[in-house]
């Protein structure tokens, strides 16, 4: 199955408000760059069931529950797995 049949699922948007801003800054002071704490807060913010990414080092840091992440965060092809696809 190919992942691009998945994209359907990503269908919202959030607009970056100041809650969502103080959650990135708060991300950033810990260590996550700038963008992963935007996509990281908004995503939060959205109560997405899970954030799929490739960039290792963010998936290690959210596994060491740095920060506090109120999201999974997992990589595409091991979300798949997991899901038995």
């Amino acid at each position: 199955m190919q992942l691009q049949s998945f994209l359907y699922l990503a269908v919202a948007s959030v607009k970056i408000d100041e809650f969502v801003a103080a959650r990135a800054r708060d991300l950033v002071s810990l260590g996550y760059g700038i963008f992963d704490a935007l996509r990281v807060a908004a995503a939060e913010f959205a109560k997405v069931d899970v954030m799929l990414t490739t960039d290792d080092r963010l998936l290690r840091r959210t596994a060491r529950k740095l920060g506090t992440p109120q999201i999974l965060l997992r990589n595409p092809l091991s979300w798949v797995k997991e899901l038995g696809l």
